[in-house]
């Protein structure tokens, strides 16, 4: 049996292979079609054309030139969008709308005209643009799905993370954290979080402490797949994929797994490390739902392993620049400089806090000495009157 027949290994794409119609009404002049791959381009030549292609066929985007009544066009255009909701509305480009920006202003606080120009634009540029429109109301559908918002136990599992993550200081209660998140709402045998380091081309278990801690190289495996290129992977038979490596993906008694992936992102978009999850073949594969939920787990993570993988890196330089400077060698001892790096990030917390019954005892006991104070003054004042008199 061909590895095709039993696996697939899923990627992300940029424009959805079933959204890749370009449509186009009231242009100057035509578009380029090799300049807009992979855009099939259908230029329609009044309204009713316009309206025949979006009936027939799910258009990724729409392009009004300023050889068309636009805000009629517009009117017509998205009305008829509006009345056909299982399809999601095509990103909408105006261009040319020097004079009728104010009419089609309503458009643009409806969210129905994702970007307007006073003329046209240079057709690379425009390209980069449908493009990313497309991106655009990809991921906000995406969004209305969102895992956070599902009133399910797996939605409270990571709120849960997501508020617990950002108070761990240190890499290896993290990766436990989001470890044990992950077996909860994976249901897998198997949920591992790796950092990868393209400095040293490593990848290191993120839940290991600094005394246990130990790498792999990022040059074999599926995790280092993951790692390299920022793509997703799911196969249902581990052990068969020719990428597959039992140090690192899954124990050489769970070859025939099924197995998933998910970079975490880092600083400008490159990974900065990997979740995995595996569970015995015997189980269901994982479903799109399943994929989404360590999907929205990785992003849950990002944030706080960024902001640790930066504050390590911080503390290296530091350690270096200590390290190199003679002045300070020959002042401080080593083990206290590498002390004092270590615990840099503790500073500013507050040392001690008064417990309660001591903040009400000070008011309690500043009372009782004001009463004592006034009352001697009322005393003395007596003896004063009583011995006066005497005298």
């Amino acid at each position: 049996m061909h590895s095709r027949d039993w696996q697939v290994s899923s990627t992300r794409d940029c424009v959805q292979p079933s959204r890749r119609l370009l449509l186009t009404l009231g242009l100057s002049q035509p578009l380029e079609d090799n300049k807009f791959e992979p855009f099939r381009i259908v230029n329609a030549q009044n309204i009713g054309d316009a309206l025949r292609v979006l009936a027939e066929e799910d258009v990724a985007a729409l392009l009004l030139g300023p050889r068309v009544a636009q805000p009629e066009a517009l009117d017509t255009l998205t009305r008829n969008c509006s009345e056909r909701p299982e399809n999601a509305p095509p990103t909408t480009i105006v261009l040319g709308a020097n004079h009728d920006s104010d009419l089609l202003q309503k458009y643009v606080d409806a969210g129905q005209v994702f970007y307007l120009a006073r003329g046209e634009i240079d057709q690379e540029h425009l390209r980069h643009l449908i493009v990313c429109g497309v991106q655009h109301f990809a991921l906000r559908a995406d969004r209305s799905r969102d895992p956070l918002a599902a009133g399910v136990e797996s939605a409270e599992c990571l709120l849960d993370l997501c508020t617990r993550l950002p108070m761990q200081t240190d890499l290896a209660s993290a990766g436990r954290l989001v470890i044990e998140t992950g077996r909860d709402i994976l249901h897998a045998t198997i949920v591992q979080c790796f950092v990868y380091d393209p400095d040293a081309e490593t990848i290191t278990p993120a839940d290991a402490s600094e005394s246990e801690k130990w790498t792999y190289s990022a040059a074999s495996g599926l995790v280092a797949f993951v790692a390299r290129t920022g793509e997703r992977v799911c196969v249902d038979r581990v052990g068969l994929d020719p990428r597959y490596d039992p140090d690192i993906d899954a124990p050489v008694e769970m070859s025939n797994a099924r197995f998933l992936a998910e970079p975490i992102i880092g600083p400008g978009g490159l990974p900065a490390g990997v979740l995995t999850a595996a569970r015995s073949g015997e189980h269901a594969a994982f479903s799109h739902e399943e994929i989404r939920l360590i999907e929205s787990l990785a992003e849950c993570s990002a944030l706080t392993f960024n902001q640790i993988l930066l504050q390590n890196r911080v503390q290296s330089l530091l350690m270096k620049r200590a390290v190199g400077a003679e002045a300070n060698n020959a002042i401080f001892r080593q083990e206290a400089l590498e002390y004092h790096l270590r615990s840099w990030d503790q500073q500013g917390d507050v040392l001690k806090v008064l417990p309660p019954w001591l903040r009400r005892a000070f008011w309690i006991v500043l009372a009782l000495f004001s009463a004592s104070v006034v009352g001697l003054t009322f005393l003395l004042h007596g003896l004063r009157n009583i011995f006066g008199k005497a005298n």
